[in-house]
């Protein structure tokens, strides 16, 4: 089941926390968006919802008045969302299950994902000591466009570059229209910049050793390139260097500014994303995490990406729809720089 949880796109942030959707229902709905529900009878939303409601209704000795939660996470407009919810109230009620505000009355929890295909209902119901789930989808062609938000995000993943040295950090140039790949090395306690074309190949290396550039014991370091100098942020100092003069390394003491993590814009609509991981883990795959900024998250979802080890770096592309991120792979043992792009489209 870890392994499928890892592939689904997760609900926004925005509108739940995912602790307070029962256990349950967030597993089913996770089997739903892997594998997708068989939607091929259901012709429209109001015909889901009735389903869904007919379901619910032929649980076993299951009678009303019900408690009802209503978890949205479509990418409905604001003006669907009450719409059907006030159907799904109307179809329960015309099954004889009114609906009550009394705690003693069996729990009915309703959510509503969407997928990059699919509109997945679930629904968890707490009653007499156990849990009884049911789910119904349709394909998002089944409904207006009007009702759908933009077209939907995914992200597309490129590996490269590959080394067995240890790669600390990956950048884009910003003076070519190449998008060259810049790669830090920490390479037998000495750090090393390799420049590199589109396929890898390596056009040019600096040694950042002669000029004091020394790393801590467990170095922590960042390529900044910048239109004229490249530098170097490390603990306490900042190292420029240009690839015209390489061995012209200038260090000096600096205070010490991480960057943040890159914002990226969608391609399909003027929403803006911020890639994340945790990267603690350095026994077990990672996960990036690709999430919605506050102003863009109306409707939309998550996005997830898994990676064969732990993710040690994200920083920004050639282009604002990109980001490099450096892993390490726990299979081969190489160090690894991907771009993972914002793409539109299922």
């Amino acid at each position: 089941m870890l392994a499928l949880a890892k592939k689904v796109v997760w609900p926004k942030i925005g509108c739940f926390r995912l602790r307070n959707f029962s256990l349950g229902l967030l597993l089913l709905a996770g089997i739903a968006i892997a594998k997708p529900v068989n939607s091929a009878d259901v012709a429209s939303l109001d015909e889901a919802i009735r389903q869904l409601a007919e379901r619910i209704s032929a649980i076993p000795n299951l009678k009303g008045p019900i408690r009802l939660e209503v978890r949205q996470d479509a990418a409905f407009d604001e003006a669907e969302g009450p719409s059907w919810q006030t159907t799904l109230r109307r179809e329960l009620d015309r099954h004889k299950l009114s609906i009550t505000e009394e705690s003693a009355a069996p729990l009915l929890r309703v959510g509503a994902t969407e997928t990059p295909t699919q509109i997945v209902l679930a629904a968890d119901l707490l009653f007499a000591d156990r849990e009884e789930f049911r789910v119904v989808a349709l394909k998002r062609a089944a409904l207006q466009p009007e009702i759908l938000s933009a077209s939907p995000v995914r992200i597309e993943k490129q590996l490269l570059f590959e080394s067995a040295e240890r790669i600390l950090d990956a950048a884009s140039t910003t003076k070519t229209e190449a998008a060259d790949l810049i790669v830090l090395i920490y390479r037998n306690s000495d750090l090393n910049v390799l420049h590199l074309d589109r396929t890898g190949t390596l056009k040019q290396s600096v040694s950042l050793s002669a000029a004091g550039a020394g790393p801590a014991r467990d170095p922590r370091a960042e390529l900044v390139p910048t239109e004229n100098d490249d530098q170097l942020q490390l603990p306490g100092k900042l190292c420029e260097f240009n690839w015209s003069t390489p061995a012209e390394v200038n260090c000096h003491t600096a205070k010490t500014i991480w960057r943040a993590l890159p914002t990226l814009s969608s391609p399909c609509d003027s929403t803006s994303w911020k890639p994340e991981a945790d990267g603690n883990d350095w026994t077990a795959g990672d996960v990036l995490r690709v999430l919605p900024e506050e102003a863009s998250r109306q409707g939309r979802v998550g996005l997830l990406s898994d990676f064969p080890g732990p993710i040690l770096s994200i920083n920004r592309a050639h282009d604002d729809h990109s980001a490099l991120v450096v892993v390490r792979n726990l299979r081969t043992g190489n160090y690894e720089v991907y771009k993972i792009t914002l793409a539109c489209g299922n």
